[in-house]
C-alpha cells in the first residue's frame, strides 16, 4: 500500500478516536457519528489531538458538502445534513473589536452600509433579549475605542477591554463571560473578519460551541480576504449568516410579534417599510 494511503488511514483513525472521546454536545456528536462507517479500523494511535481535531473537521465538512462518501470497500455512503437552527433561549451575541480605528480598515462594505448592519445586529440582540458581550483589543493603540453607539446600546453588558490578545478567546475574562451565560450558540461579528472574528470562532468550535457568523456585520480589507475567511470558518463548522436571516431564524413565526420585528426591520431596511405600510393599511381596513 502506498505511504500516502497509510498516512490517510492513520489520520482517519485519529479522527475516529477524537469523535469517540469528544466533549462535544450530544447533538453534534450524533451529527458527526456517520464518520464511524467510513473510518478504517486501525490500531495506530500516535497522532496528536490537534491532528485528530483537524482530520475530524475536514472529513465532516466533506461529508456535509458532498452529502456522500465512500467507505474502505468503495461502497457509497449517504449522509443526511442536519438543520441546526438558532434558538433565542440558547444564543448569545459577541461583538468583537468594532473599534473606531479598526473600522477604517473595512473595505468590503461601504461605511454607511457596514454601520447600519452592525447596529441592526445590535438592535436584534436587544429585541430578542440575547446576552451580549462587547470586547475590544489594545484600545490604547491605533485600534481605538469601541464605537460609542454600541456602548450606549449595551451600558450593562460585559465589556472586556483586552490588553493585547489578538484572539479574544485567549482572554480569560472573555471566555468566562461567555461560559457564565450557560448558552451554547454563539452569534459573532467583528472587525476584521479574518482575524478578530475567525480566531475566536475557530477556538469556540474547538470547545464544542455552535457558531453563527454574521457576515454583513463583520468587515475586512477586501472581498478576497473576506471569502477566504468565510471558507476557513465554514470548513471548521461555523454557519455563515446575515443579520436579517439571524433575526428571522430567531423569530420563527411572524405571529409572535409582527409589529415589533417589522418595525425593527423597517428602521434598518428602508424598502421594508413598504411591507409594513401595506400591512398597517390592511389591518386598519379590517378594524
Amino acid at each position: 500500500m502506498p505511504v500516502s494511503e497509510r498516512v490517510l488511514e492513520r489520520r482517519m483513525h485519529a479522527a475516529r478516536n477524537f469523535l469517540l472521546n469528544s466533549t462535544r454536545s450530544v447533538g453534534e456528536v450524533a451529527r458527526l457519528w456517520s464518520l464511524e462507517i467510513v473510518l478504517f479500523e486501525l490500531t495506530d494511535k500516535r497522532f496528536s489531538a490537534d491532528l485528530s481535531r483537524s482530520c475530524a473537521s475536514v472529513i465532516c465538512t466533506q461529508l456535509e458538502r458532498n452529502n456522500n462518501f465512500k467507505n474502505s470497500k468503495g461502497k457509497q455512503i449517504m449522509t443526511t445534513p442536519t438543520y441546526n437552527r438558532l434558538n433565542k433561549d440558547d444564543a448569545i451575541v459577541l461583538l468583537v473589536d468594532h473599534q473606531t480605528g479598526l473600522i477604517s480598515l473595512v473595505q468590503d462594505f461601504s461605511p454607511n452600509e457596514f454601520k447600519n448592519n452592525v447596529l441592526a445586529l445590535a438592535d436584534l440582540a436587544k429585541f430578542f433579549e440575547l446576552p451580549t458581550i462587547l470586547t475590544t483589543s489594545f484600545e490604547q493603540g491605533p485600534n481605538g475605542p469601541l464605537v460609542p453607539e454600541l456602548k450606549e446600546m449595551f451600558p450593562d453588558a460585559p465589556y472586556i477591554a483586552r490588553p493585547g490578545q489578538i484572539n479574544a478567546w485567549d482572554n480569560e475574562d472573555f471566555v468566562k463571560a461567555i461560559k457564565a451565560t450557560g448558552r451554547k450558540q454563539i452569534i459573532i461579528a467583528g472587525v476584521v473578519t479574518d482575524v478578530c472574528v475567525a480566531f475566536p470562532t475557530l477556538s469556540a468550535l474547538a470547545e464544542g460551541f455552535d457558531v453563527f457568523v454574521v457576515t454583513d456585520a463583520s468587515g475586512t480589507f477586501n472581498t478576497t480576504v473576506q471569502q477566504a475567511a468565510w471558507s476557513r470558518m465554514t470548513q471548521a463548522g461555523a454557519q455563515m449568516m446575515n443579520w436579517f436571516s439571524v433575526a428571522c431564524e430567531l423569530h420563527r413565526d411572524w405571529r409572535n410579534d409582527i409589529e415589533g420585528l417589522g418595525n425593527l426591520l423597517s428602521q434598518r431596511i428602508p424598502n421594508y417599510r413598504n411591507l409594513m405600510n401595506s400591512y398597517s393599511a390592511l389591518t386598519a381596513q379590517q378594524k
